[in-house]
Order: structure tokens, then C-alpha cells, then sequence
């Protein structure tokens, strides 16, 4: 039995601008490195024989010397394990050009198919991409594969239908179909993924090994193969990592009148979530409230943000009015409703956002 670690797009050192708040970037960044020397701590417990990274080990070309250090000490401290690193689109370059020396145990990939025999009867073969300018369709028909082999394909990149790319980092699915892959290990998509490639193989993303902000909500991990060459099967598990997690939770507080009862109907939507206090969560406020309800998103994201590493709030609550209760109140409110609701250049929600924009002041609120 061959145990295959497959991981992908862990953008190391990455900025994280304009997707986390300077103090949680610089923060972010150390442990997403410390999360691929986590991934090598189990790749020793659980007894693997090689690590293959899919792209975007590191997010841009200058990598920092700390990043760049941790990343080969580990590699080095454990010269059991094969590493088989394929280049991205992100970090072409950044970690080999740091390195004084490539650490004997790294394997790398050029932009032509190169094919490594793991074990009798088990194959991994990759290439970087974009292929030669020109020469696309002679890139893929130089994969030649023994059909006698459990084929392993690595690739970075979008897998798309048919038999030609449309875009340099396209993987035209066709082109690879009946060449007798077994397994399609692909990078470039943040998600976990897998599906059919042909009668005989699948492909599969492993998805990012951590979020690295709101946008990468979801499990997040790297995928385990026990390969069998002489039966020429695998079973494939993904295994998520224990760092933080991205949740995006719908909240639905139709009908709440106070921030309090709000605040108890988002806590719940996140604990039926597993919201944990050390995870990213974003909130999307939804349902109608009535137009003079006491809510402030400013005081429920506050409140949130004792409970969480980090929040972000959207409110797409609507105002909704019950003309009934004004139809024959005679004060200046009562009038008010009475009048915007005669306006027909107004839709409902309009109706209902200038209602309660108008009570406010009229009660001396902040609108």
C-alpha cells in the first residue's frame, strides 16, 4: 500500500489585503504557514510516502526568508517523505529561488510532462502550466501513459469541457479523457471537489488548506490516498484541517421588533453552524422587520465580535408596514404613513424604507 498526501493552493505568505484588517492579516499569515507545517506533522503520523503540492504553495513571487526558511526546514527534517511541488500560477519562481540548496527529498515539474515511477505499478506524472505558446494540442497528446500502471496526473489549473483550452490555464477535459489516468490531481480551485473524468478515472481539487478570509467559506483540508498498485485502486479521504474556518450563516429575523431578540436569533443560526470562537463568520441579515423596530447592525456587530475572531454583517433585512395600525391615528406620525402610502411613485420597499427613515426623525432618532 502507497499513502499519497494531496494538497494544493495554501498561498503562503500571501498580502491577504483587502481581505482581512492589517492586525488579522499579519496574523493570518503565520499561521497559514504554520498549517503547512501542521499538513507535514500529519503526513509523518499518518505514515505517507510522498506529498504532492498542486500549485500555489506560496501566493507570489518574492517569498519571505522566514517563510521560505520553515517551509524547507520542514521539508529537510523529514527525508522519508517524498514532496512533489508543481508550480501555480501565483508562485512561479518564489520558493526554488530562495533556496541556496533544493532539498534532496523536493521534487519539481517543468512545463513539460514529467513522469516519476512511485512504486511498481503506481506513476505520478505532471507538468506546469500554461503549455508552450503554439503548441497546445502537441502538450497534451505527449502525455503517453502505460494503461498496465495506477496512473497519477498532477496539474494546476481550471478543468474545463471539451478538447481545447480556451485560456492558458485551462485543462480541456477531453484532451485527457481514455489516456488511462486514474487519478487527476488538480490545484487552482479553493474548494474541495471531485467528480468523473472518464470510465476509468477521476479528478479531484483538494481545495485550499485554510481560508484566507470570507470568500473561501467551507471545508477546507487535503485529500488522502492508500493506493494499491497491483489491484490498481485507491480509496480517497479528505481529511480537514483543525485551523480556523470561514462561515457564511443566513439569519432570519422576520418579524423581531429589538436588537436583544436579534442578537439571540443570530447566536442560535450560528451555533446550529458550529460557529466556533476562533473562526471568521459572516452574517447575512434577511427576513422583514417591522418599520419601527429598534435594530443597529453598528451594536449587533459589536456584540458579535466579543464572540468571534472576526465578523462581517450584511444587513438585507427589508421594512415591511401595517397600514392597519396607523388608519386612524390622527397624529403627525399617523399622517405621515398615510401620505407616503399614497405615493404611487413609491414601490412597497421604498414605502416602507422612507416610513421608517421619517419616524426616526421624527422621534429624534439617528436615521
Amino acid at each position: 500500500m502507497y499513502r499519497l498526501i494531496h494538497c494544493a493552493d495554501l498561498h503562503l505568505d500571501s498580502s491577504l489585503r483587502g481581505i482581512l484588517p492589517p492586525r488579522e492579516a499579519a496574523v493570518r499569515r503565520q499561521e497559514l504557514t504554520a498549517a503547512f507545517l501542521s499538513l507535514v506533522d500529519s503526513a509523518v503520523s499518518l505514515e505517507a510516502d510522498a506529498v504532492l503540492i498542486a500549485g500555489d504553495l506560496f501566493d507570489t513571487e518574492r517569498v519571505s526568508a522566514a517563510a521560505a526558511s520553515a517551509v524547507s526546514a520542514a521539508l529537510r527534517d523529514h527525508p522519508e517523505i517524498l514532496f512533489f511541488y508543481l508550480q501555480g500560477n501565483h508562485d512561479q519562481g518564489s520558493f526554488t529561488g530562495s533556496l541556496e540548496e533544493i532539498p534532496d527529498n523536493l521534487v519539481l515539474f517543468d512545463h513539460s510532462f514529467r513522469r516519476f515511477r512511485l512504486a511498481p505499478g503506481l506513476v505520478l506524472t505532471g507538468a506546469e502550466l500554461p503549455p508552450p505558446p503554439g503548441r497546445e494540442e502537441a502538450f497534451w497528446d505527449s502525455l503517453v501513459l502505460d494503461p498496465s500502471d495506477y496512473n497519477i496526473v498532477a496539474l494546476h489549473g481550471q478543468l474545463v469541457k471539451g478538447r481545447t483550452a480556451s485560456g492558458p490555464l485551462h485543462i480541456p477535459a477531453g484532451a485527457l479523457s481514455g489516456r488511462g489516468i486514474d487519478y487527476l490531481a488538480l490545484g487552482h480551485i479553493h474548494s474541495h471537489r471531485a467528480g468523473r473524468l472518464d470510465a476509468r478515472g477521476i479528478w479531484c481539487y483538494p481545495g485550499c488548506l485554510e481560508a484566507r478570509g470570507f470568500d473561501e467559506t467551507g471545508r477546507h483540508g487535503f485529500v488522502v490516498l492508500d493506493i494499491d498498485p497491483d489491484l490498481r485502486k485507491a480509496e480517497r479521504r479528505f481529511a480537514e484541517s483543525g485551523g480556523r474556518r470561514a462561515l457564511e450563516v443566513s439569519s432570519d429575523l422576520t418579524g423581531l421588533t429589538d436588537s436583544a431578540s436579534m442578537e439571540r436569533a443570530i447566536r442560535e443560526s450560528l451555533d446550529r453552524e458550529g460557529a466556533r470562537p476562533e473562526d471568521l463568520v459572516h452574517v447575512v441579515l434577511e427576513g422583514d422587520l417591522p418599520y419601527d423596530c429598534e435594530m443597529s447592525p453598528d451594536l449587533l456587530r459589536a456584540r458579535l465580535s466579543s464572540l468571534y475572531y472576526l465578523v462581517r454583517l450584511t444587513d438585507r433585512t427589508r421594512f415591511a408596514v401595517d397600514y392597519s395600525r396607523s388608519a386612524g391615528d390622527p397624529s403627525l406620525r399617523g399622517e405621515f404613513i398615510r401620505l407616503v402610502r399614497a405615493d404611487d411613485s413609491l414601490t412597497e420597499e421604498e414605502k416602507a424604507a422612507v416610513i421608517r427613515c421619517g419616524i426616526l426623525a421624527l422621534e429624534g432618532e439617528e436615521v
